[in-house]
């Protein structure tokens, strides 16, 4: 498998990776490639996230050079507990994270997918958060071959084994760049003219909550109202995104074994073709001799 059709390939959008992928596979056969021709064909589908990991690095390399000096800095400074230098960095952290999540989008964009959702851009986030945090990672992001996203654990010199699906942490998100600090807990001081619990107002109304509820449309209402169950939900969707993409990696298979079995269905009626054209001309010799053997008689 040479590098460009591989490039070709992991740019290529997820819901037309198959189709580039059998393409790819069938060109190799034809050329006499069986090998190449089966590696090309066992290449799983990236995620949407991996994908846009994948199309950042190959599509815009120069983007990625600044991960390179922060995370050597950062790594120094966790090594070394260095506190004042990580809370330094923090924000160009933030900076360097944001700026690639803009031209993901940008590039999402320009090869003609939708824009990408707040899910899907919290776990390209956790993956460029991991290449900073892992040099492993890091040399996987810019081979642009990733499938999954990478999970962010925090910084540390022992490298992870490999790279799976996680859910994004349940932090405050936005889709210009990381959030380091966790989300600061709303005030439960009551003001000093609030009426105390149990104690109802002169009007006999019943005493107003000096908190208003937080929106549970928001990410920080689902954070702050119930975080156990916002990271079950994360971990329902990533386990149901999961699914969906073997269950489609299947079928893609069968749709290649359907193909096989065409093709080879297509060589077999063109042998029978050519092998009742063989028999008809040898029938109608045998005819012929026969007569002429006939005439002689």
């Amino acid at each position: 498998m040479d590098p460009p059709t591989l490039d070709a390939l992991y740019r290529t959008p997820p819901d037309r990776f198959v189709a580039a992928r059998t393409a790819a596979a069938e060109a190799a056969r034809a050329a006499g490639d069986r090998d190449g021709a089966r590696a090309l064909a066992a290449l799983r589908r990236p995620t949407v996230p991996a994908w846009l990991v994948n199309l950042l690095a190959l599509a815009d390399p120069a983007a990625l050079a600044p991960l390179d000096a922060l995370a050597d800095a950062l790594r120094t400074a966790s090594r070394e507990r260095d506190g004042a230098r990580l809370r330094a960095l923090a924000d160009e952290r933030r900076q360097v994270v944001g700026t690639l999540l803009r031209r993901v989008a940008a590039l999402a964009r320009a090869a003609g997918a939708t824009r990408p959702g707040p899910a899907v851009l919290a776990e390209v986030e956790s993956t460029l958060h991991a290449a900073l945090a892992d040099g492993e990672v890091a040399a996987l992001v810019r081979a642009g071959r990733l499938t999954r996203p990478a999970a962010y654990s925090g910084f540390a010199d022992a490298p992870r084994r490999g790279l799976h699906v996680v859910p994004p942490p349940p932090a405050t998100r936005n889709t210009t760049g990381p959030r380091d600090e966790a989300p600061t807990a709303p005030a439960t001081t009551a003001p000093a003219t609030t009426p105390s619990a149990g104690t109802a107002p002169r009007d006999g109304t019943a005493p107003a909550d000096p908190t208003p509820p937080a929106d549970p449309a928001t990410p920080a209402g689902r954070v702050a109202g119930d975080p156990v169950a916002y990271r079950a939900a994360l971990d329902a969707l990533v386990a149901a995104r999961a699914a969906e993409e073997e269950a489609g990696e299947a079928l893609a298979g069968i749709d290649e074994a359907l193909a096989a079995q065409r093709r080879e269905a297509e060589r077999l009626q063109r042998a029978r073709l050519a092998a009742v054209a063989r028999r008809d001309a040898a029938r109608r010799t045998r005819r012929a001799a026969q007569q002429t053997l006939a005439g002689l008689d």
